[in-house]
């Protein structure tokens, strides 16, 4: 997708890993809604600083999947996890909007609006 931000879908499927440095640019079609104004927002994709859930790692306990938090740049584990760490902080703070930080994966999340982009 060449650095693109696409609408996506929860489930869909998710390529590539969040790299230091990518730009990221919205392109709309005709088929796909634009994206919120809190993707609209991110510029630029925070990577995880660990592939660790560092809320998990405090507490001993286990994850399943890493989202890191794009206006704080934590990394936390997500709703599949038993500590659903990554939407406690989003509850808790109000930074509404993930990006996973899973190897090969390259999409955001907007909790408050519930959509998904790739990118």
């Amino acid at each position: 997708m060449g650095g693109e931000l696409r609408h996506g879908h929860r489930r869909g499927s998710r390529k590539g890993a969040p790299q230091p440095g990518i730009l990221v640019t919205h392109e709309v079609t005709m088929a796909q809604p634009a994206p919120c104004a809190h993707l609209q927002a991110i510029a630029e994709v925070k990577p995880p600083k660990s592939q660790a859930c560092e809320a998990c790692v405090e507490i001993g306990g286990t994850w399943v999947h890493l989202r890191t938090c794009q206006q704080c740049g934590v990394t936390f584990c997500c709703d599949s996890s038993p500590n659903r760490h990554a939407s406690r902080h989003a509850k808790a703070t109000g930074h509404p909007v993930i990006a996973s930080a899973e190897p090969g994966e390259r999409w955001l999340y907007c909790y408050p609006d519930d959509q998904v982009v790739q990118y």
